[in-house]
């Protein structure tokens, strides 16, 4: 696995931009219509939820209070569909104590939610890719107790047969990302239950819709987890900012994988560190908001980086 020792070109120019309404960590996002979505999260230490959602415009550097979420979840799992955002599965209580199978769609253009078809069991850290016209979700926890390895798939033109099953992840795990590139499905990093301190993967798994099947990829450089919304593909390339190594202190490297070499490099170093942020990329920019410092409190630091010729 090659893992390049200093940051090549292009480098990422990050500059501060408009805070968070509020500080949050773990919360889950999407990119429409070139605007960032941030919906829920945890709002202090005792890892309580909230509903409230915003909505930056990078444009205009402004941040707009959205509907609430219709249920305080966090760890869930979301992809986008059109206008709209898909939200399955989840966390719910203080302290995420219990999974959830619920699906909840939000409709930017008229800012509301609505009800889709329920997993067939409640799943929470799981990731959801949208590939062609069927959503994937596969991997996360039912219980603490043990790491699901499930894959189920929602065809959106057929949504009355509900989610059917696929091949299941050959390493299970939470706290995955999901990224869906060139007609595969990558399901990259995450932990082990809920044993943060020792438990992080670093396996990089490759669904192949056509054959039904997993294989692996090159692995992250260390195992790697909370990078489920700050895990996207840009330009034909997989990006993973920040996360968690093997306990709680946050990274700051901005990582990218080249899928023709089948390398990592490092991209960029982030200007602060963060576990569990939102990020994604808009145009020529990523986008970092909110995260965990290292120490389990929520931020409302929001970060732009211009990248240079990628």
């Amino acid at each position: 696995m090659l893992l390049s020792a200093h940051v090549p070109r292009p480098a990422v120019d990050w500059a501060q931009a408009a805070p968070s309404p509020i500080p949050l960590f773990e919360s889950t996002s999407a990119v429409v219509s070139g605007k960032v979505y941030v919906f829920g999260g945890f709002i202090d230490t005792a890892a309580e939820t909230t509903l409230q959602s915003d909505v930056y415009d990078p444009r205009h550097n402004t941040w707009q209070r959205i509907a609430d979420m219709p249920e305080g979840l966090t760890h869930i799992g979301r992809a986008v569909v059109g206008s709209n955002v898909w939200c399955v599965g989840g966390l719910a209580g203080t302290g995420a104590a219990v999974s959830s199978a619920d699906v909840w769609i939000y409709h930017t253009k008229t800012n509301t939610w609505s009800a889709g078809p329920d997993l067939p069991e409640a799943r929470g850290a799981g990731a959801l890719v949208l590939l062609g016209t069927k959503l994937h979700f596969f991997g996360g926890l039912q219980t603490r107790a043990q790491d699901q390895g499930e894959q189920w798939v929602l065809d959106l033109h057929h949504l009355a047969k509900g989610w059917i099953s696929a091949a299941p992840l050959p390493v299970p795990c939470n706290h995955l990302a999901g990224v869906a590139l060139d007609g595969k499905i990558y399901a990259i990093g995450g932990q082990h239950l809920w044993n943060e301190d020792t438990q992080n993967v670093d396996n990089v798994q490759v669904y192949n819709p056509t054959t039904d099947a997993w294989t692996q990829a090159p692995p992250l450089p260390t195992g790697r987890g909370h990078i489920s919304d700050s895990t996207f593909a840009y330009r034909g390339r997989i990006i993973v900012i920040g996360g968690a190594e093997n306990g709680t202190p946050a990274l700051s490297d901005v990582l990218e994988y080249n899928v023709a070499k089948h390398a990592w490099s490092l991209l960029s170093n982030f200007p602060a560190s963060r576990r569990a942020p939102v990020a994604a990329a808009v145009a020529n920019s990523l986008i970092v908001t909110t995260g965990d410092p290292g120490n389990i409190t929520p931020t409302d630091e929001t970060w732009v980086g211009r990248v240079r010729n990628l």
